[in-house]
């Protein structure tokens, strides 16, 4: 019998005996958790990034909140993503997680800081700044026997992706909320505050200035 390696890291990590979060807790692990407010869902010239919240725990277990806003740079949403990676890089976590983050965040991020103008970059998220890079051929996720989502798998230099919508459609195997929307999601489990505001996300284009 015969045990294949697929992967170059996989075989890399067995035969150097090197291993990935051995012994750590789950308290002890940095996490940034991000989202972005922007023109709309779709990836056309008019497309821009308004706001990236950020809020990150570090391995001591302290959370720093963080947001990046577009008007804090002269309306110039690259220079904001830009200053945004290079506090991710600074920060360092080891994960990095959101919601929707592999088919909307990271893709919509990188068409702004890059394709939308011309440039051929790639966003320095990794450690040391380095590029992220995102797969050629799509992936599929299975939601359930009719639903599939595609999407492009995205590697980050040093860092491990969270997406925050695949766990919940693993969390809710048999028991589907309605949506897998973030905020259908913490209505559905008690957890939304009574005060909270309630805002139409298509009309920020409108209403940011």
């Amino acid at each position: 019998d015969f045990f294949f390696f697929f992967y170059e890291k996989e075989a890399y990590l067995t035969y150097t005996g090197k291993t990935l979060f051995k012994n750590t807790k789950l308290d002890e692990i940095s996490v940034l958790s991000f989202d972005i407010e922007s023109q709309g869902l779709k990836k056309y010239g008019e497309s821009k990034v308004y706001l990236i919240t950020n809020a990150f725990r570090d391995s001591s277990g302290i959370v720093h909140k963080k947001h990046f806003r577009v008007d804090d740079y002269n309306d110039d949403d690259c220079l904001m993503i830009e200053d945004w990676c290079n506090w991710v890089a600074k920060v360092n976590p080891s994960i990095i997680t959101g919601h929707n983050t592999y088919g909307y965040d990271l893709p919509y991020l990188q068409y702004c800081y890059s394709e939308r103008d011309g440039y051929s970059r790639s966003l320095p998220l990794g450690i040391y700044n380095d590029p992220i890079t995102f797969k050629n051929k799509p992936s599929s996720f299975r939601v359930d026997g009719n639903t599939e989502w595609e999407y492009h798998k995205i590697d980050i230099p040093g860092r491990q992706i969270i997406d925050g919508m695949f766990l919940a459609v693993r969390y809710y195997i048999g028991k589907a909320p309605g949506s897998w929307g973030l905020k259908n999601i913490i209505k559905y489990e008690g957890l939304e505050k009574t005060d909270r505001q309630h805002y139409d996300a298509s009309n920020l284009s409108k209403d940011w200035y």
